[in-house]
């Protein structure tokens, strides 16, 4: 007896049709490799021709970048951007016998850190003395005297590393990620798509809770449906020639707002989950 021989895509909507969550997952992660594999062409096109902001916003290739380690003019460490100022991070320099001295690097704008994102390990380049940046050291979250208290501890703090009354700290430029973090993260897509048909193919930003984590671009054909719902997304990839990392739907939480809703997704952002509880 022969039997069919089907894609996944295929197998799911034939035997998974009546299943809208399957049904969203299998539709974005189709959506995704599309627009990877159109992507790809494009990167490959480009390098043919030899576009210059193509070349300019690569990194450093595995070759370079291993060398680079092994020689120490590059470094190894931890990016952790700021929670209250996403603007800034700063990589957590791996320390060894060979560089008991190596201090964290600051990275003062998100041009600084790349294509990285927060939690990724990641190979950092140190800049010259005077490309070095002062932290704002600003937290607009908190109270006055909570601010007033930190802002004196930072001071202290920074007086290890300034050069001079500006109080500038060692800056870095990431060239390059080593080791991923994880790339799962509850988001709400940002754009008004009310107005868009189901069944129409859009391409949306979506917002994380995380606000140390970049806006997300998401390909969905359910985009007027999802427009107000809590949404767990994967993180792909980062295109050399895109402003947002390229993500897909794992999971449809529900219309945001909502107590069970909410608390799902916070279960989900500290990586616990919900059915233990």
């Amino acid at each position: 007896m022969k039997g069919d021989v089907l894609t996944s895509e295929e197998y799911f909507c034939r035997h998974w049709a009546d299943s809208v969550p399957v049904q969203t997952l299998v539709e974005s992660v189709v959506l995704a490799l599309e627009a990877r594999q159109a992507e790809q062409a494009l990167r490959e096109v480009a390098g043919a021709t030899g576009d210059k902001k193509s070349r300019q916003r690569r990194w450093m290739s595995d070759d370079d970048l291993a060398v680079s380690l092994q020689t120490g003019t590059v470094l190894r460490g931890q990016l952790q951007v700021d929670e209250y100022r996403p603007e800034e991070a700063w990589v957590r320099v791996s320390q060894d016998s060979s560089r008991p001295n190596v201090v964290d690097l600051f990275l003062p704008t998100r041009a600084h850190r790349g294509r990285s994102i927060h939690g990724d390990m990641v190979a950092v380049q140190p800049l010259p003395r005077e490309e070095w940046r002062r932290p704002s050291y600003r937290l607009p979250r908190r109270s006055a005297a909570e601010e007033g208290s930190e802002k004196k501890g930072a001071a202290g703090e920074a007086r290890d590393t300034e050069t001079g009354a500006e109080g500038a700290c060692p800056t870095g430029m990431v060239v390059g990620v080593i080791e991923s973090a994880n790339r799962v993260c509850v988001a709400t897509i940002e754009d008004d798509v009310t107005l868009l048909r189901e069944g129409t193919t859009a391409a949306v930003l979506a917002v994380p809770m995380d606000l140390r984590l970049p806006k997300l671009r998401l390909r969905t054909r359910r985009a007027s449906t999802l427009g107000d719902c809590r949404l767990v997304l994967a993180i792909d990839d980062w295109s050399i020639d895109s402003t947002y990392p390229a993500a897909h739907i794992v999971r449809v939480l529900g219309a945001s707002g909502g107590v069970d809703v909410e608390s799902e997704a916070i279960l989900v952002e500290v990586g616990d989950p919900p059915t233990s509880y």
